[in-house]
């Protein structure tokens, strides 16, 4: 931190080092140095080291959003698949995230030609971001919502069959449930291929 700050160059690789695991709240208690110090000096570094970043190998990212505070605040993380890390991210969930991205890249020594492939959660908006702004891109559905869509799907068709075929009472999580998981009794019920995504999610490597 700067002299004024009155902490040794070590404390302060031991803060910033500190801040990488637990929420910064908890290292300005464990510290006894004000969050909001921690969050300025944070932001220095952060700033400091964006400004010797070099993406120039950056090939194929994977982006998601997330809910960050009440009141349906995002963010858009990216991250480099294959060094597995965080590489930016962007305030929204919507194209223009892709666009801030793509600025980022370019002025990182990156390019957005470069870029062969996207994986993201089908998100409509990213799609047609990923295909305005990185058009040398082939998109990669995320297997994680993929899955979900399926057993969403599986569990409305159960509901809805259930009415009718009286077999499927009481089998909704066992049918949902992967059956690498489940006992041999609940394994062996006859009923249980009538409706079951375990040969899709096998085929997908989960």
């Amino acid at each position: 931190m700067t002299k004024k700050d009155g902490f040794t160059f070590l404390f302060e690789v031991h803060l910033i080092q500190l801040c990488q695991a637990p929420p910064v709240h908890k290292v300005s208690r464990l510290s006894d140095v004000s969050d909001c110090l921690l969050w300025r000096e944070l932001d220095l570094y952060v700033h400091t080291a964006r400004f010797y970043e070099d993406f120039s190998e950056i090939r194929t990212i994977g982006l998601d959003g997330t809910s960050v505070a009440k009141g349906h605040e995002y963010i858009t993380l990216f991250v480099d698949m294959e060094k597995k890390r965080i590489i930016h991210i962007s305030d929204g969930k919507g194209s223009e995230t892709i666009e801030d991205f793509a600025e980022h890249l370019e002025a990182v020594n990156g390019s957005c030609n470069a870029v062969t492939n996207v994986s993201n959660d089908r998100s409509p908006a990213c799609v047609k971001g990923v295909g305005k702004y990185l058009h040398n891109t082939s998109i990669t559905f995320d297997k994680f919502h993929i899955l979900k869509e399926i057993n969403e799907a599986v569990d409305e068709v159960q509901c809805q069959e259930v009415k009718n075929n009286p077999l499927l009472k009481g089998t909704r999580y066992k049918i949902l449930k992967n059956g690498r998981n489940l006992t041999k009794k609940n394994n062996g019920m006859p009923n249980r291929n009538y409706l079951c995504p375990d040969s899709i999610s096998n085929r997908s490597g989960q």
